[in-house]
């Protein structure tokens, strides 16, 4: 694995990591999840932090991140780039209470050697 420490005072807790993208399967070696322990079944927004960080390479236009939950399994692609500095919302999904859902990020996305954030996701209720 080759997750990068951010620049100090980077993400949300000043804590995000990085890699570089990957176009091929042959080529991504980067992965990694966020499992949280949801006290109730029901349907969820689930949203992304993309830290605003200067790097030498762009952010990916195309991180893939599958969300898993109750019901499957679902690939969201977002424009890391243009979402910078922002919460994203990965979509509406269903959850069972407990630890059983996640979203999972690789480094496999639609270009290469563009700059990946890992950094924050939240699941937030949904009315």
């Amino acid at each position: 694995m080759k997750w990068y420490d951010a620049p100090k005072h980077c993400g949300i807790n000043g804590q995000a990591l990085w890699t570089y993208t990957a176009a091929t399967t042959a080529d991504s070696e980067n992965s990694g999840a966020w499992r949280p322990t949801l006290a109730a079944e029901g349907m969820y927004n689930v949203y992304a932090y993309i830290p605003v960080c200067s790097m030498k390479k762009a952010n990916t236009t195309s991180a893939h991140y599958t969300v898993r939950h109750r019901d499957g399994a679902q690939v969201v692609e977002i424009n890391q780039a243009t979402a910078a500095g922002t919460w994203v919302l990965l979509g509406r999904f269903p959850f069972a209470a407990g630890n059983g859902g996640a979203v999972e990020l690789s480094d496999l996305a639609g270009d290469s050697m563009r700059t990946l954030w890992f950094d924050a996701v939240k699941w937030v209720p949904a009315p």
